[in-house]
């Protein structure tokens, strides 16, 4: 029985592969745009984005850096993710640079029509990395049509096993499904207790505190028609203000940008590189 289920998760792991090692020689290259000094500060590329398809989550985790705990129940109208993809796509520029694109949350298996919001995405950004991040509690109730939305559109499922959950994980459906539709998933350990710290004692201003901060690279966030340069402190933020009126982080429009305002990708790189 284990020997059968090695092999399963095993030539479930090498027979979707090749949708991902087509995306290495990009990702290491991006990695390089990442190092990051107090002398030289990268210049950010817009090869990054996220777009939470859900607000809300089936956890509670006490560092969630969308504060999905915090939020009310949402998840994005197909007709209006459509359509900021098609937007975005047809932005001068994004299609050649923009080679990463991860669905998030909340929690994106949340999302009634998930499979629909899948299949949009690689409609629009046909030679992208598309990755899912989810905490797969909902795997087996999304079922195989998920798991064959993921296969066909070579989406990546990246989950996240949070600490003291990780028993209610389904690792063998889980790896039965990779096996039979051929698609790939990665599994990450993450502690869901870790404390997320915010402070409005520090101000960071300037290009070299901006360039060390965690979410310089890949805290570009797309939701609802506008872009922000990072998830917390910006495209999130209203719920935390909305809950905690006497620790409100302000923002100001200058951090927003909207979709309906771009016309190339020198624009969305100029807002990204502004601290």
């Amino acid at each position: 029985m284990l020997r059968r289920d090695f092999l399963k998760t095993t030539l479930g792991f090498c027979a979707g592969a090749g949708s991902c090692l087509a995306f290495e020689s990009i990702k290491n290259k991006n990695k390089s745009d990442r190092r990051m000094s107090d002398v030289d500060v990268p210049r950010r590329n817009f090869y990054h984005i996220e777009v939470p398809v859900c607000h809300n989550c089936n956890l509670n985790c006490a560092y969630c850096d969308h504060f999905a705990p915090l939020a009310p129940k949402y998840q994005v109208p197909v007709e209006d993710f459509e359509r900021d993809l098609s937007t975005l796509a047809d932005i001068k520029g994004v299609k050649e640079k923009l080679t990463e694109f991860m669905l998030v949350g909340g929690e994106p298996l949340l999302h009634d029509n998930i499979e629909q919001l899948i299949e949009i995405t690689r409609k629009y950004f046909k030679k992208a990395h598309i990755e899912l991040i989810t905490n797969g509690l909902l795997f087996k109730e999304k079922g195989e049509k998920f798991c064959k939305a993921c296969a066909e559109n070579a989406v990546l499922v990246s989950i996240s096993n949070y600490i003291e959950n990780d028993k209610l994980l389904d690792l063998g459906y889980i790896n039965e499904m990779s096996y039979k539709y051929k698609f790939i998933y990665k599994l990450t350990n993450v502690n869901r207790f870790m404390p997320l710290h915010l402070s409005l004692n520090e101000t960071r201003t300037n290009e070299p505190d901006m360039a060390h901060c965690h979410y310089y690279a890949n805290g570009v966030t797309l939701d609802r028609g506008k872009i922000y340069s990072c998830c917390i402190a910006q495209a999130m933020i209203d719920f935390f203000n909305t809950t905690f009126k006497d620790k409100a982080i302000p923002h100001k429009n200058s951090d927003i940008l909207s979709l309906n305002d771009v016309s190339s990708v020198e624009q969305i790189e100029k807002f990204l590189n502004t601290p």
